[in-house]
């Protein structure tokens, strides 16, 4: 029994090792969001066992950190080791609170008082935080695109496309990435977050023109570090109102920015559509949301 006790705080031990190893290549950000909350790490014997939620993540990891996974443990013990990553179903309810809503909470502390940026960051009627998104089989693969976005982002994820009919939440996720991305700081500085309606963009570009402000709406968009724009299919038929859009979209992406539209149809089938439009919005990410199983259904109603 005591050989026992010896031999699983040794293993602790050396998981701290590892992970301290792991934190040091990759930063203490991508540690939180890809091996702490949702992801459980073991070790046995010298190998490295990552437990997941679903492929999204088990795929990302593969992709990103594998390699840093074998030199880490490779600082810890001199030789290399195997590495294996599996799915666990089971560890998606442990997604939903995430070092970003402390991270959030610190940094609303800290940046309380200070002078507002000349462009909202993120409006105040904004009522979803991704703490409180119901995560389930019908909806993981948006919710961790999502997570990653507010990681860091990749250009696999730009721009993400979410559809799926009304009531599957993904006003909730979008409301929830720009609430989560506007308490993260880049050069010391809070990133420029915007959320809007497609009815909201148009109207806004429409009183642009009337009152002869088109330069500061175009400012107010496309100086932007992330644009979510949810319902993009009200744009279908509004060709003025494309065209002021594709011209936005190319300048955030231009600049390396993120943008994450929602609609209630893949942006092949939303008709009306200007092609060139279609073709950047499934350039990206493109997922569809399906509605709720009865699990998920009954743990939203709690």
């Amino acid at each position: 029994m005591d050989g026992l006790m010896v031999s699983v705080r040794a293993e602790a031990t050396s998981l701290r090792g590892f992970m301290t190893a792991l934190q040091e290549r990759i930063g203490p950000q991508k540690i939180n969001a890809w091996f702490r909350h949702g992801t459980r790490v073991e070790l046995h014997d010298g190998q490295v066992k990552v437990s997941v939620p679903n492929p999204f993540v088990a795929n990302w990891i593969e992709t990103h950190y594998l390699g840093d996974i074998v030199e880490a443990m490779k600082a810890q013990t001199g030789k290399s080791h195997d590495v294996t990553v599996t799915i666990d179903p089971s560890l998606s309810g442990d997604l939903r609170k995430t070092h970003l809503d402390k991270q959030a909470e610190m940094v609303s502390k800290v940046t309380e008082g200070r002078a507002r940026p000349r462009h909202p960051v993120t409006p105040v009627t904004l009522r979803h935080r991704l703490e409180d998104f119901i995560v389930g089989a019908s909806n993981k693969l948006a919710y961790s695109a999502a997570m990653a976005i507010v990681a860091g982002g990749s250009a696999a994820f730009n721009p993400l496309f979410l559809h799926g009919p009304c009531g599957v939440g993904k006003t909730h996720l979008l409301q929830g990435i720009c609430v989560a991305a506007s308490h993260v700081h880049r050069d010391g500085a809070p990133l420029r977050c915007r959320y809007v309606t497609g009815e909201q963009f148009t109207n806004e570009f429409i009183q642009s023109i009337r009152n002869k402000k088109s330069g500061e709406f175009r400012a107010r968009y496309r100086n932007l570090d992330l644009l979510v724009i949810d319902d993009v299919h009200f744009l279908a038929a509004k060709k003025a109102t494309q065209d002021e859009f594709l011209h936005t979209f190319n300048t955030i992406d231009a600049a390396g920015k993120q943008i994450v539209m929602a609609s209630d149809a893949h942006p092949r089938l939303v008709g009306e559509l200007n092609e060139q439009l279609v073709s950047r919005f499934v350039a990206g990410m493109v997922v569809k949301i399906e509605p709720p199983d009865f699990s998920t259904r009954m743990e939203i109603l709690r």
